[in-house]
């Protein structure tokens, strides 16, 4: 579930179904990447070819950088691009840096059958299927990923996420799992007793 991102599933095929186009006849795409992940995430997910371009401006680190307006660089970028006859339609994409506030923008040349409309699909994305934190959870887990907090490799305090089976009924899905160590020079004895709560 970390490799998803429903809410980008469905703000994207909401704004490619308002302008009448399918993400394969896109011409330009600039999805916000934030990590070479979120990228992945979108592009998977309006089901796009990772083999494309999926960026006009270059990437997040030449468009302003994480937080700081990338996706208004990315638009004005497009604007750009379609003006300049690059291609006939273009669509943005934001994430909001980590994946949780998604925002789509399709663009084009041409002028519109309709007039502009904008979709709201949070009522929709909050009924999708999330992971459940269990805080006090015991017994197995597989580790699926840990952090450094603070990004040295010296000091902590360092986040894991592990995924557990979940007991029937709830049996067909993951749990999520969340634990906390004293320090990055402990990760990898904490890793294995998070693997092991």
């Amino acid at each position: 579930m970390l490799h998803r991102s429903p809410g980008a599933r469905l703000a994207g095929h909401a704004a490619l179904a308002g302008a009448g186009i399918a993400a394969g006849h896109l011409d330009l795409v600039d999805l916000y990447s934030c990590f070479p992940s979120a990228v992945q995430i979108c592009a998977e997910e309006l089901g796009l070819d990772q083999r494309r371009d999926l960026t006009i401006t270059g990437g997040m680190s030449f468009a302003g950088g994480a937080y700081n307006n990338a996706m208004l660089h990315a638009t004005g970028q497009m604007v750009a691009a379609l003006r300049q006859g690059r291609g006939s339609t273009g669509m943005v994409g934001c994430i909001s840096g980590v994946v949780t506030k998604q925002a789509f923008a399709v663009w084009s040349r041409n002028a519109p059958e309709q007039a502009f409309s904008s979709f709201d699909v949070t009522d929709e994305a909050a009924r999708t299927p999330t992971l459940e934190v269990i805080a006090d959870y015991e017994g197995d887990a597989r580790i699926v990923g840990a952090v450094d907090a603070d990004g040295r490799c010296s000091h902590g305090p360092w986040s894991g996420f592990g995924s557990a089976p979940q007991p029937a009924p709830r049996r067909r899905r993951d749990a999520g799992l969340f634990g906390r160590g004293p320090g990055a020079e402990d990760a990898v004895e904490g890793l294995q007793d998070l693997a092991h709560l």
